[in-house]
């Protein structure tokens, strides 16, 4: 077998006027890597200069911040993602370091996933956080242009912060091809603190003129610490 890989570096790097910061190199790729398997890469590296008051990682002088290093893999009409995954197809979900699986279903799809939970400061992985649940998407058409989506997610978290949780993420979104744009979401959340439940609530609405399709979504988020 030939593998054939297309990478493509972006780099960069900057000095501001304070002791305290460095250069910063942040590189992104991606590649097919034969078979149809594709190889996502998402990175920045830095170093920084010394700072006589650091307030930030001050045994660090480099760092490395990755948010994706994943292969994917289409398995006849599902698609298998390993490394660490970041999933932008999972609503509410954070990256883990872990494998996903997703089958697709006529214009629907369900799947599974799961993992560690890297820091969320640094990316560093560690043990001490994961996650793993089940995830899903519908979609409708309308007319021409326009269709209906709706995405769901139930997932275990275990954090240090808040201990083991249920969550639920629901999200519902308006696509069409239609100049003048709106959207309304709304989320709901609860947890318990201290022994007692706490609610969280906030509704937004916008309108917009742009070719970005408009989205409008419910999101709701429940969660029990043990």
């Amino acid at each position: 077998m030939i593998a054939i890989g297309r990478p493509c570096f972006a780099a960069n790097a900057w000095i501001s006027a304070g002791p305290w910061t460095g250069p910063g190199v942040p590189a992104t790729s991606g590649a097919p890597v034969g078979a149809g398997v594709t190889l996502d890469v998402d990175l920045r590296a830095e170093r920084w200069l010394p700072d006589p008051n650091p307030r930030f990682r001050p045994n660090d002088a480099s760092r490395l911040y990755v948010w994706r290093a994943q292969l994917t893999a289409p398995i006849r009409s599902a698609t298998v993602a390993a490394g660490r995954v970041l999933p932008v197809g999972i609503p509410g979900a954070t990256l883990f370091d872990g494998a996903s699986a997703a089958l697709r279903l006529g214009r629907g799809e369900v799947g599974v996933f799961g993992g560690l939970v890297p820091e969320p400061d640094t990316t560093a992985p560690t043990t001490d956080r994961a996650t793993g649940g089940a995830f899903w998407s519908v979609e409708k058409p309308l007319s021409k242009g326009a269709f209906l989506r709706h995405d769901g997610r139930l997932a275990v978290v275990q954090s240090p912060e808040l201990g083991t949780r249920g969550e639920g993420t629901l999200a519902a979104g308006l696509f069409s091809r239609a100049v003048i744009q709106s959207a309304s979401c709304a989320s709901l959340g609860s947890r318990r603190t201290s022994g007692w439940p706490a609610l969280t609530m906030s509704v937004s609405s916008a309108s917009t003129a742009s070719t970005v399709p408009p989205t409008c979504g419910v999101i709701c988020t429940t969660g029990a610490c043990t």
